[in-house]
């Protein structure tokens, strides 16, 4: 029985690792991504600053 234990808890472990690599690397290479691409397009909006005509409330106001 504390065999049986001993294994599931080890494979949910190594599972939960594995899966947060996988999500860590996807995002770190996401984020690559979307600078190289706003480095191309010459974009310069902040990250608190809706695109033009989005007709967005203002952050403070929220």
């Amino acid at each position: 029985m504390a065999n049986s234990l001993d294994f599931w808890m080890s494979f949910g472990v190594g599972t939960a690792f594995a899966v947060a690599f996988i999500g860590i690397f996807v995002a770190v290479k996401a984020v690559i991504n979307a600078k190289r691409e706003g480095k191309t397009a010459g974009t310069k909006r902040g990250v608190f600053e809706p695109p033009k005509g989005r007709g967005d409330i203002p952050i403070w106001m929220a």
